[in-house]
C-alpha cells in the first residue's frame, strides 16, 4: 500500500522571465533571529552572504505542505532559485515517506489489524524526519551565511495520517509533545490540493506515487490542515483563487514578507 505522504508536487514552473522579475522585485534584506531560531522583527535590514562567516548568521526553517497535487515540488524548486539569487544559502530537505518508500518499505495503511505495524512504520518516519531536519540545520549553520532550510513536509504531517490514540503513543515514545514538535518551523506554507478549486488540473499522471481521487484529495487535504493548527500563527495559505502562476507567485509573496524582503 502506498504511503499517504508521498505525494508529490504538479508539474511545471513559473518562467524564467516571471521568476525573474519577481527576484529583482526583493531586496537582499533579512531579520536576525536569536539562538533558538525564531524570528525577531526588531533586528531586520542586515544583507544577506558577505562572504564572511559569521555564528550569528539566521537559519530560516520553512516547511512547506499541504493535499495531493498542490504544485509543492514546483513551488519548492522556484523558492530556492529565487531565493538564491536573493544571496541566501538555500537548502532542500526531501520528503523522508518517499525516501523509505523508494527503498522498499510498504505503508502498513491505518487498519485495525495493522495498528501496532502501523506505529512502528511511523515512529520510524517521525524518527527519520527529525533527524534529517537536523542535519540540514546543522550543516546550514555550520557555514555562518544567512540561510534557508525548505522542508519538504515536516513532522506534523504525520499526524495527519494517524489515529489520535497512535499519534500520542508516537509523541510519548519518542519525548515529544504537539506543542514541541510544531515548534521546529519558523514558518509553514500550506498549498492547497488543485482538488479544491482547481479540479480540472488535478492529476495522478505525473506522480505515480499518487493514487488519491478527487475526493480523497480533499479529505487529505483537510487533514493536514488539522495537523498543523498548531502553527496557525506562523501558517499562511495558498489556495488555487488564480491560475497556477498567480498561485506560485502569491507563495513567494508570503515568504518574501517572513523574510521581511523587498519593498
Amino acid at each position: 500500500m502506498q504511503h499517504p505522504l508521498a505525494l508529490g508536487g504538479a508539474a511545471g514552473l513559473l518562467s524564467g522571465v516571471g521568476l525573474s522579475y519577481l527576484c529583482l522585485r526583493m531586496q537582499a534584506r533579512v531579520l536576525r533571529i536569536d539562538t533558538s531560531h525564531h524570528v525577531d522583527p526588531g533586528l531586520a535590514g542586515r544583507n544577506v552572504r558577505t562572504g564572511k562567516k559569521d555564528p550569528t548568521a539566521p537559519v530560516y526553517r520553512l516547511c512547506l505542505t499541504g493535499g495531493p497535487c498542490a504544485g509543492k515540488s514546483s513551488t519548492m524548486e522556484a523558492m530556492m532559485n529565487c531565493l538564491n539569487n536573493l544571496g541566501f544559502q538555500v537548502y532542500a530537505c526531501p520528503e523522508v515517506p518517499t525516501i523509505l518508500l523508494n527503498g522498499g518499505c510498504v505503508y502498513p495503511g491505518i487498519r485495525q489489524e495493522s495498528t501496532e505495524e502501523l506505529y512502528e512504520f511511523e515512529m520510524a518516519v517521525l524518527r527519520m524526519q527529525v533527524e534529517v531536519e537536523d542535519a540540514f540545520l546543522r550543516i546550514a549553520r555550520s557555514t555562518g551565511q544567512p540561510s534557508v532550510v525548505i522542508f519538504d513536509r515536516g513532522v506534523m504531517d504525520v499526524e495527519a495520517y494517524l489515529p489520535p490514540a497512535t499519534w500520542l503513543r508516537v509523541c510519548k515514545s519518542m519525548g515529544q509533545t504537539t506543542e514541541s514538535l510544531s515548534s521546529r518551523y519558523d514558518m509553514v506554507l500550506h498549498l492547497v490540493t488543485a482538488a479544491k478549486g482547481a479540479e480540472r488540473f488535478y492529476t495522478l499522471k505525473n506522480n505515480t506515487a499518487r493514487t488519491e481521487t478527487i475526493e480523497q484529495a480533499r479529505h487529505l487535504d483537510s487533514r493536514v490542515m488539522k495537523a498543523w493548527t498548531p502553527c496557525d500563527a506562523k501558517r499562511k495559505v495558498v489556495d488555487n483563487s488564480s491560475d497556477f502562476e498567480g498561485k506560485l507567485n502569491r507563495a513567494l509573496e508570503h515568504v518574501k514578507q517572513f523574510l521581511h524582503v523587498g519593498d
